[in-house]
C-alpha cells in the first residue's frame, strides 16, 4: 500500500515491540528512536506525525524529553519493494531530520526540516538510497552516500566522529574461567552475547559477582586474560590486540598521582598519548576540560577534588585520544545520586555528540539515571537475565510473573529479584535466566528498537533496506555460535528482505554473512562451523586498522616526559618539611655524639662506628622508600600501559633518573653538617669523595629496593623480605662481627654494606694514624710515640680491596640490580583475579 495510506493504528504495535510487551511487528522494519525515558517517569505517547507528506507515520515522544521524534513510514508488506520512509525530527536544537526511502513514488529528492536547527538530509534519486548520519559519514567510506549531514540548532547538531571512526561492538557467546584457591577452575561468565552501537550507552547491571567487570575486561584486548572464550568483533572484524588504541577503559578506582593537579595530569597524558605539536596538545587538554566541566578544578590537586570531579578526570584522561569505544567500570560508584545523574548525562553526551560507543557497568542506579539508559543488560551469576531498553524491564518481568509496584524504582526491583537470599532466590534467578535463554525477551537484538543513530551506524547503511545489515550478520553469527533460535530467529527473519534487493555494500562482512543471505532464517542455527570460521578470518580495515605508529612518541621523548612527571610527583613525596626536620636533627645529634674526634689511635673504632652508621642509615632509608615505589604505582602503570601510553622501559628508566637526585638531597645535607662536626678528616678532597661514596651506597640500596619491590605483589611479603635481606647484609658488613664461620663467610661478598664501608674506611685512613698509648693498634705497641701506617689500620679494621675496587663493585651492583628490577617488572605478571596467588595476597 502507498505510504500515505498507512495509519497510526500501527504505532501501538511498534511501541509494544519496543518495550518488550509483545512480539515485534514484521512490518515495522525501520529503526526507531532510543531516546531515554524522562527522569520524571512520564508516559510514552504514540501519535501520527505532523508531516503527512512523508507518508503515514508513527511518532514517538517522551514527556519531559522531546529530544527526538522518529517517524516511521510504511514498508511494503511483502518486503519486496522496500518502500520505507524514515525521518528523525530534531527537537530543542538537537540533530536534525532525515527522510530515507527506496523506490520513492515520485523518484525525486525529499528532505525534511527540523523544528529548530538545520536538518540532515538524504537524497533519493529514484533508486535505493544509502543514507547515513553526517556524524558517521567518514566511517562508512562509501561513494554511494548521497545524503549529507547537517548541524543542529541552539545546542548543536551531530558532531564529527572519533578520529578512529565509530565502532559497532558485538560479542558472541563470551565465557570466562578463573582458577580458584583450591586449584579448580570456575566459570564466571556463561555464553553472554550482545551489541553496543555508536551514539548509545549500553549499561551492564547485576549484583556483585554477577560478571559485569569480567564482561568489560573480556571486551578489551589487553584485559581479557586467559581462559576467555567466545568472539568479540569491531564492525564485524574479530578483536585483536592492536585495537586497544581505539578503546578507552575507565576503571572503577580513580588512579592518579594525588599531588598533580587536574590540568597537569591531563597535560602529561596528552604529551604521551597524542601526536602533533605542543600547541595542539594544549588545545586538546583545554577542549576536554571544557567539555567535561573541569574548569573549576583544573588547577586543584587531585587529592582535593570531589568524587565526581575525580571520575570526570578519569574519563577525560581516556577521552583525550578520541576513542571509538569507551568502557567504564562502575563510574557512579561512591557518588551521590545527583552527581551520578550528572555523570551519566555526560556519558550520554559523549556518546551522542561524538558518535562513540559507550559500555558501562553500574551496580544500582537511581530511577532518573536508570530511565536515561539506552540499553540495559542484566547479568546474574555470569548469565544474561534481560537485554533491552530500560522501559521494557517492567512489562517483561510482569509477563514472567514478577510485577514491579508502580511506586518502585524498576532498577531497584530487578536488583532485588536477583539478590533474594536462600532457595527462593536461587529459583528466581534460574527462572529469569531460563526465560531469557528460551527467547521470551522479545527486545533482544530487535532492530526496531534502535534509533536512527544506531540503525545507520558505521559500515551499516540502511539496515531496513539492505540484506548486508550488521544486525542480520550479528543474528546469523550468533545463531551459528550458540544454536539459539526462537525469538532470535524470528527477529532475523523479520529484517531479511528478498535477495534481489541486497546491495553489496559491506565487503568486509561478505564471508561472515554467507549462508545467512542464502539460507532461510530459521535454518541459520544449523549453519556449519566452517562458515563461522569465516568471521575470524576477516582482516582489519578502516576503523580498526593497524596503520600508523604503535607509539605516539619516541622512546627518548617518552622517557623525558615521564622523567618530568616522576620528578614532579617524587618531589612532593621526598622533599617535605618532615624529612628536612629529620635530617637536620639527626645531623646535629650525630655531630654532638661524635663531636670532634681526634685523629689518633684511640679514636679509630669511634670513627669507624660513625662511618658505618651513616653508610647504614641512609641506604636503609633509600631502600624502604624505593621498595614502595613500584607496588604503589603498579595499578597506574597497568592502566596506562593497557592504553598504550608508553613503553615499559621508558617508564622504568624515567623513574630511576627522576628519583635518584631527590633521594640524595638529604644524605648530602646530613654530611655537610655532621662530617665537619665529627671531624672525620679535615680535608676538603676527602669530604667530597666521602659524600660521593655515600651517594653511590644510597643508590645501590635503592636498586635493591627496586629489585625486591618488583619481585613481590604482596606488600607485606615485600616488607618482610626486605627486612630479612637488609639486616642479614648489614650483619655481614664487617662491623658487628668479623670472625664469621668459614662455611658461610662467602655471604659477606653479597653485602653492599661491606663494599661501601670498606671504600669509606680506605678513603679516610689512607694516611698514617698517630699512636697515643691506648694500646688499640698492635703496631703502636702501647707507645705514645710514632704512628700506625694506613695498611696497619686497614688490616686492623679488616678492610679488603682498594677504594676503587669497592666503589666499582657498588656501581656494578647498582646498575645490575636495576636491570634485574626491570626484568621483574616486565616478566613477573600480577596474579589473575580469583587465582590462588591473588586470594593469598588478600590474606
Amino acid at each position: 500500500a502507498p505510504r500515505s495510506a498507512r495509519t497510526a493504528h500501527e504505532a501501538p504495535s511498534a511501541r509494544r515491540a519496543a518495550v518488550g510487551c509483545g512480539p515485534p511487528d514484521p512490518l515495522v522494519t525501520a529503526a526507531r528512536s532510543a531516546a531515554p525515558a524522562p527522569a520524571s517517569g512520564g508516559a510514552e505517547m504514540c501519535a501520527p506525525s505532523d508531516d503527512g507528506a512523508a507518508g503515514g507515520a508513527m511518532g514517538r515522544a517522551l514527556v519531559g524529553d522531546a529530544r527526538t521524534v522518529v517517524e516511521i513510514g510504511g514498508a511494503a508488506e511483502a518486503g519486496a519493494r522496500g518502500e520505507a520512509g524514515l525521518g528523525a525530527q530534531g527537537r530543542n536544537g538537537h540533530a536534525g531530520a532525515a527522510i530515507n526511502g527506496a523506490d520513492d513514488d515520485s523518484g525525486e529528492s525529499g528532505k525534511k526540516k527540523a523544528d529548530e536547527g538545520d536538518a540532515s538530509r538524504a537524497e533519493m534519486n529514484g533508486g535505493a538510497s544509502h543514507w547515513q548520519p553526517a556524524s558517521l559519514a567518514s566511517v562508512a567510506g562509501s561513494s554511494d552516500v548521497s545524503g549529507g549531514g547537517g548541524g543542529g540548532g541552539d545546542k548543536g547538531g551531530a558532531s564529527a566522529t572519533p578520529r578512529g571512526g565509530s565502532v559497532v561492538l558485538q560479542f558472541f557467546d563470551l565465557t570466562k574461567d578463573v582458577d580458584t584457591f583450591t586449584g579448580e577452575r570456575k566459570r564466571v561468565l556463561h555464553g553472554v552475547s550482545g551489541e553496543a552501537v555508536p551514539g548509545e550507552v549500553l549499561v551492564l547491571m547485576g549484583p556483585s559477582g554477577s560478571g559485569k567487570t569480567t564482561l568489560l575486561n573480556s571486551l578489551h584486548p589487553e584485559r581479557r586474560g586467559e581462559h576467555c572464550g567466545g568472539l568479540v568483533t569491531f564492525n564485524g572484524y574479530p578483536m585483536r590486540k592492536s585495537f586497544k588504541r581505539k578503546i578507552a577503559y575507565v576503571l572503577q578506582e580513580d588512579l592518579f598521582y594525588p599531588g598533580l593537579t587536574v590540568n597537569e595530569t591531563l597535560t602529561f597524558t596528552a604529551r604521551l598519548r597524542l601526536s602533533g605539536t605542543d600547541a595542539s596538545k594544549r588545545q586538546a587538554v583545554a577542549d576536554i576540560v571544557e567539555t567535561l566541566g573541569l574548569g573549576k578544578c583544573a588547577h586543584s590537586p587531585i587529592m582535593l577534588c570531589s568524587g565526581g570531579e575525580k571520575k570526570r578526570t578519569s574519563i577525560a584522561t581516556e577521552m583525550l585520544t578520541d576513542p571509538s569505544l569507551l568502557l567504564l567500570d562502575e563510574p557512579t560508584s561512591g557518588l551521590d545520586s545527583t552527581t551520578a545523574a550528572a555523570l551519566v548525562a555526560t556519558l550520554k553526551s559523549v556518546a551522542r555528540t561524538g558518535g562513540r560507543t559507550v559500555v558501562a557497568s553500574i551496580h544500582q542506579p537511581s530511577s532518573p539515571v536508570y530511565a536515561s539508559f539506552d540499553t540495559v543488560m542484566l547479568l546474574c551469576d555470569g548469565k544474561t537475565a534481560y537485554y533491552g531498553p530500560p522501559a521494557g524491564t517492567t512489562p517483561y518481568f510482569r509477563e514472567l510473573g514478577y510485577a514491579c509496584p508502580s511506586e518502585y524504582n524498576p532498577a531497584d526491583f530487578i536488583m532485588d529479584m536477583v539478590n533474594v537470599p536462600g532457595e527462593e532466590g536461587v529459583k528466581t534467578k534460574q527462572a529469569m535466566i531460563a526465560a531469557f535463554a528460551e527467547g521470551k525477551c522479545t527486545t533482544m537484538f530487535d532492530p526496531s528498537r534502535r534509533g536512527a543513530r544506531a540503525a545507520e551506524t558505521a559500515r551499516d547503511r540502511a539496515a531496513t533496506l539492505q540484506g548486508k545489515s550488521k544486525s542480520k550478520v550479528f543474528l546469523a553469527t550468533f545463531s551459528k555460535l550458540t544454536g539459539r533460535s526462537g525469538a532470535l530467529g524470528a527477529t532475523a527473519s523479520n529484517i531479511a528482505p528478498s535477495k534481489a534487493e541486497l546491495t553489496p555494500s559491506l565487503p568486509s562482512l561478505e564471508e561472515a554473512e554467507e549462508g545467512s543471505a542464502d539460507t532461510p532464517a530459521d535454518a541459520s542455527a544449523e549453519a556449519t562451523p566452517a562458515k563461522v570460521k569465516s568471521v575470524k578470518s576477516v582482516k582489519s580495515q578502516e576503523v580498526v586498522d593497524d596503520e600508523g605508529p604503535k607509539w605516539a612518541s619516541s622512546w627518548a621523548l617518552q622517557t623525558w616526559i615521564l622523567t618530568q612527571r616522576s620528578f614532579r610527583v617524587a618531589k612532593g613525596e621526598v622533599v617535605t618539611m618532615l624529612n628536612l626536620v629529620q635530617c637536620l636533627l639527626l645531623a646535629v645529634i650525630s655531630g654532638i655524639l661524635w663531636l670532634r674526634l681526634d685523629f689518633t689511635e684511640s679514636q679509630v673504632n669511634n670513627r669507624a662506628g660513625f662511618i658505618f652508621f651513616i653508610f647504614t642509615f641512609w641506604p636503609f632509608q633509600a631502600l624502604f622508600s624505593a621498595l614502595l615505589t613500584f607496588p604503589n604505582e603498579r595499578p597506574i602503570l597497568s592502566k596506562e600501559r593497557a592504553s598504550g601510553s608508553y613503553r615499559l622501559s621508558a617508564y622504568f628508566w624515567a623513574k630511576s633518573f627522576a628519583e635518584a637526585p631527590l633521594r640524595l638531597i638529604f644524605p648530602t645535607l646530613y654530611q655537610i653538617i655532621s662530617y665537619w662536626m665529627v671531624g672525620v678528616r679535615d680535608d676538603a678532597g676527602v669530604f667530597f669523595a666521602f659524600v660521593v661514596f655515600q651517594d653511590i651506597a644510597v643508590l645501590t640500596a635503592e636498586s635493591i629496593g627496586f629489585w625486591i619491590g618488583t619481585a613481590f605483589f604482596n606488600m607485606r611479603a615485600a616488607l618482610v623480605a626486605a627486612s630479612v635481606i637488609m639486616l642479614t647484609l648489614m650483619l655481614l658488613g664487617g662491623f658487628f662481627i668479623r670472625n664469621i664461620p668459614s662455611w658461610i663467610s662467602w655471604l659477606r661478598y653479597l653485602s653492599h654494606f661491606k663494599y661501601a664501608n670498606d671504600a669509606a674506611l680506605g678513603l679516610v685512613f689512607d694516611t698514617n694514624t698517630p699512636c697515643d698509648g691506648s694500646g688499640l693498634l698492635p703496631s703502636c705497641d702501647n707507645s705514645a710515640e710514632g704512628f700506625a701506617t694506613s695498611s696497619e689500620v686497614l688490616d686492623f679494621l679488616d678492610v679488603q680491596g682498594s677504594v676503587g675496587f669497592n666503589v666499582g663493585l657498588l656501581i656494578a651492583m647498582a646498575v645490575g640490580l636495576r636491570c634485574l628490577a626491570y626484568l621483574n617488572l616486565r616478566f613477573i605478571k600480577a596474579p589473575t583475579a580469583g587465582s590462588p596467588a591473588a586470594m593469598a595476597m588478600r590474606r
